[in-house]
């Protein structure tokens, strides 16, 4: 985009005249993603209508705020991004 910078000097993401300057910098290289949230999903079960101990079947919804921050980046701006996060073992 015309106007703006992307790690120049360790700097973020924005136009020339708010650059911020970052202790750490940037990877330019091509990596396999652009962005990566971390942090934990939320599953809702829903049966729809029906109480859920009788119900046979129910769609399965996921959310949470850090898949939101990665699906919505990815779908509104065309990043490739991941959510890493950790599941239980209850064996």
């Amino acid at each position: 985009m015309a106007g703006q910078s992307y790690n120049e000097g360790s700097t973020a993401f924005l136009p020339k005249h708010l650059s911020i300057p970052l202790p750490f910098s940037i990877r330019t290289d091509n990596c396999q993603l652009d962005f990566l949230s971390l942090g934990a999903l939320v599953h809702r079960l829903d049966p729809e209508t029906i109480p859920f101990p009788h119900a046979r079947s129910f769609e399965v919804h996921v959310s949470g705020g850090e898949y939101n921050a990665a699906a919505n980046l990815a779908s509104c701006f065309g990043p490739r991004a991941a959510i890493a996060t950790v599941a239980v073992d209850l064996r």
